[in-house]
């Protein structure tokens, strides 16, 4: 059913993503835009491990379309690789719940180093490869080191609005 609550959890993930895709593509030198972390992933890894019924991977593809669009990538290139790292997390949701933040970075890192690398991939077959892979993997390390951040944040606003 559809009630009061659901309705305000919807508008509240949903501003999340606004969030996140506004970061996503704020205009930045190219030198600080290769370090921004994946704002859209860590979001998305986070909903789904709080309300794994709610954000699903029919929203990690709707998501990852609209990304597509904004970014002007290949169609479906990042609706795929989100929705196949929002299955692991939905998988694996109450499992890494219950790590302490230190050890769900490790499972962060490896979530954004599998996104990144099917994204690499489907890149290559376009032939369209960064021209430095030193660069390309440096969000890697800031996703993993914000994501207590993100974590604490998201988990405050989540709790403040009474979304469970």
């Amino acid at each position: 059913m559809f009630t009061q609550e659901t309705a305000r959890a919807r508008w509240v993930i949903g501003i999340t993503f606004l969030v996140a895709f506004s970061l996503m593509i704020l205009p930045l030198p190219s030198e600080i835009e290769r370090v921004m972390p994946d704002w859209l992933l860590l979001v998305l890894i986070y909903w789904a491990m709080a309300l794994p019924a709610v954000v699903s991977i029919f929203t990690a593809f709707f998501i990852g379309m609209i990304a597509d669009l904004l970014m002007g990538t290949l169609w479906g290139e990042q609706a795929f690789a989100l929705v196949l790292v929002t299955y692991l997390v939905v998988k694996l949701h109450q499992r890494i719940r219950v790590y302490p933040l230190t050890q769900q970075m490790i499972i962060i890192f490896l979530f954004v180093l599998l996104y990144k690398l099917i994204i690499l991939i489907i890149q290559d077959f376009l032939g369209l490869l960064p021209h430095s892979f030193s660069l390309y993997w440096i969000s890697l390390l800031t996703s993993t080191l914000i994501w207590p951040w993100i974590f604490i944040l998201l988990r405050d606003v989540r709790r403040r609005f009474h979304i469970s």
